[in-house]
């Protein structure tokens, strides 16, 4: 399952600081063992995968993620 959160705009919070990483909590549907979430922020595309360890090994988690990346990355050009 992958989820797109969609733009979320830069937030101004002033000369010192700034907002680097951004994070989601989804919890994937029983039907779906995997889930990612995918948004933008800064002109950087953010990515999150959560799993079902008792459907997933980590193993089979990280072989899927690292797929799913790799199409991304290809498709973006």
């Amino acid at each position: 399952m992958l989820t797109n959160i969609g733009r979320v705009n830069v937030l101004p919070l002033g000369n010192e600081l700034r907002i680097n990483a951004l994070s989601f909590a989804v919890s994937p549907p029983v039907q779906h063992p995997i889930c990612m979430t995918t948004t933008s922020y800064d002109g950087q595309l953010v990515s999150n995968v959560v799993y079902d360890q008792c459907k997933l090994k980590d193993a089979q988690a990280k072989r899927i993620t690292k797929n799913i990346l790799s199409t991304l990355q290809q498709e973006a050009g």
